[in-house]
């Protein structure tokens, strides 16, 4: 589901709520703008669930929501203040969209430059091969200077493959995420805004941890929330600083309660400011990705120059000892 279509889908809610406007009147007005797609079938039917009776928790059990989302409209409806929990639901979807963008801007560069990386090597090393065994004669076919040529397709080569293997495999996926800068800083705005939201709405911090767990793919994250619950159980602060090393940065906690006087507002300033700072990454890796791309692919043609230059000169020297 569109994080975008989902955040201008919360605005435009919250502010019919606010006019007020039903919960149900509203998704049907809501409805009547939005294009087809999964979104608007899902509030059609949670319109018609509610126009039939149903409470919003039971109709929203019903569709297929993001869990969060789901919760979110059952917390706010069940507080009296759904349109609260509208407006911060779309103000997480639409800071979920933005880091998305940013990533997704930030592979266009990687994969312009292996492809085109390839498709060159691979076209001047087969052009060159083909001339300088054409004039020189089979016997040349296994020269060190022909062999050459092949390293660099070979190396953008196993690049290609690289970002095939982190496309197709969730769990290197996983492992990266929470690994490389701006990546680490979403994946911890996310879980922090996840947090924040569910507290919000007067959700106990045990209820709000499952929630993140269940929604967070990485073991090693899921094992240190489970820490946090375990701690919750035995009757101790669960974001107290621990010793054991971990991936969740030790200023999240320090962020989350100092100096907030509700646990909620500090996950929600906790998530702002690691947005803030996984926005900035990105953007500087953006902002660097042009010109490296461009020095790389001027690199990788200048040495297949040199080797070509290298190999005609062999060549015109023996063509002259003839």
């Amino acid at each position: 589901m569109n994080a975008e279509q989902l955040a201008y889908a919360n605005q435009q809610l919250a502010a019919m709520l606010r006019d007020g406007l039903p919960l149900a009147g509203a998704l049907k007005e809501l409805s009547a703008t939005l294009g087809s797609g999964r979104l608007r079938d899902e509030l059609q039917a949670l319109e018609a669930d509610l126009a039939s009776g149903r409470t919003v928790a039971d109709a929203v059990s019903r569709r297929r929501l993001p869990p969060l989302y789901a919760r979110l409209l059952t917390a706010g409806s069940q507080s009296g203040d759904l349109a609260s929990a509208l407006t911060l639901a779309a103000d997480h979807f639409s800071a979920l969209y933005q880091r998305g963008l940013r990533l997704r801007t930030l592979l266009v560069y990687p994969v312009l430059v292996i492809m085109t990386g390839l498709a060159v090597t691979v076209l001047i090393a087969v052009a060159h091969n083909g001339m300088t065994i054409h004039f020189m004669g089979e016997g040349y076919r296994n020269v060190p200077a022909l062999q050459w040529m092949w390293v660099l397709p070979a190396a953008f080569a196993l690049f290609a493959l690289s970002g095939i293997a982190i496309a197709v495999l969730p769990p290197l996926r996983r492992w990266l995420a929470w690994r490389v800068p701006g990546v680490r800083e979403t994946r911890v705005a996310t879980l922090s805004a996840t947090l924040g939201l569910m507290l919000r709405h007067h959700c106990p911090l045990p209820e709000a941890l499952q929630l993140a767990r269940e929604l967070e793919e990485s073991p090693r994250i899921r094992g240190e929330l489970d820490s946090w619950l375990e701690r919750i159980a035995r009757g101790e602060p669960a974001l107290r600083a621990s010793a054991e090393r971990t991936l969740l940065p030790a200023l999240l906690p320090w962020l989350a309660t100092t100096p907030a006087k509700d646990l909620g507002d500090g996950f929600l300033r906790a998530a702002d400011f690691f947005h803030r700072r996984a926005m900035y990454r990105l953007d500087l890796l953006v902002s660097g990705a042009l010109p490296v791309s461009l020095v790389l692919l001027g690199g990788v043609a200048g040495l297949q120059l040199i080797i070509i230059l290298n190999t005609f000169a062999g060549l015109l020297s023996w063509l002259g000892s003839e």
